[in-house]
């Protein structure tokens, strides 16, 4: 057989041995992300998995539309207009976990040769995303505030032509910091004179008491995982609502990029997760 370069390139996952040790019964882990069991809202899923299945059992169970469950969709709008950020259903994609949501990001902004910012360290499993489109890594310093501006500014300059800046503000992974409203515009600030793009990846934000809200020049990709359960993983994708200035794409446009994968959604996790929110 003849395999392509990218997949012979590719690294092991670090994410995926984690996960293999934290399945032996005399492993207790802390470098992986994992919820605390105790703490899934098992009842509450079973009676909204009940309710699904009665009401709407034969529609649960057919594929759905690429973009994910509508009344799903216009929740999540919803919370996300409740915390100053304008946006509606449209701006909103539905996917099969945080990392479908990297992999699809890397499709519409990467090409081979490219430079992903990133903080240095950060999330191992969104490194090998990117790293499967050829693209290379510009690590940047961090502090006890965030990613360090001096540092970013230096190796812009010195890398003028770096595309995506990837980042966990908010319960940094693995470090667990949370930027500083001060830090967060100070980056912004940098990456809108370079015309960076920014991806912000924000499992745990919704954990946070105070609230930190972001600006735009992002897509969010928020994990359901963290937060909720565990099983199946649901991520949702969230774009711009307007282009403000190039390179940065509009949601619309992003979205039905990203909506040209051939992956088809089941129904049935969506409808839960809408009826549990309810």
């Amino acid at each position: 057989m003849r395999f392509s370069k990218r997949i012979l390139e590719m690294d092991t996952s670090a994410v995926r041995e984690v996960l293999a040790l934290t399945a032996k019964p005399d492993i207790i882990s802390f470098a992986g992300g994992l919820p605390a069991p105790e703490s899934f809202p098992v009842e509450a899923m079973r009676l909204a998995a009940d309710r699904v299945y009665r009401t709407n059992g034969r529609s649960a169970l057919q594929y759905g539309p690429s973009s994910g469950f509508l009344p799903l969709r216009e929740k999540l709008a919803k919370r996300h207009r409740e915390q100053g950020i304008a946006c509606t259903a449209d701006n909103f994609l539905i996917v099969s976990g945080s990392q479908q949501g990297l992999d699809l990001a890397g499709k519409v902004f990467l090409e081979p040769g490219d430079l992903v910012v990133c903080e240095n360290p950060t999330y191992l499993a969104a490194l090998t995303v990117f790293r499967s489109y050829e693209c290379g890594i510009l690590p940047i310093d961090t502090d006890d505030d965030g990613m360090v501006p001096e540092d970013l500014e230096r190796k812009l300059a010195a890398h003028p032509k770096a595309k995506l800046m990837y980042l966990i503000p908010t319960f940094q992974n693995p470090t667990g910091q949370t930027w500083s409203l001060s830090r967060r515009k100070a980056v912004l600030s940098i990456a809108e004179r370079y015309g960076l793009s920014i991806l912000e990846d924000n499992p745990y934000g919704e954990l946070r008491y105070a609230h930190i809200l972001d600006e735009d020049r992002k897509v969010n990709a928020q994990k359901f995982e963290s937060a909720f359960y565990a099983d199946p993983d649901l991520c949702s994708v969230h774009a711009p609502q307007e282009e403000k200035t190039q390179p940065v794409l509009d949601a619309q446009t992003l979205l039905s990029q990203l909506q040209q994968s051939p992956e088809l959604l089941s129904n049935l996790t969506s409808l839960i997760l809408a009826q549990a929110g309810r």
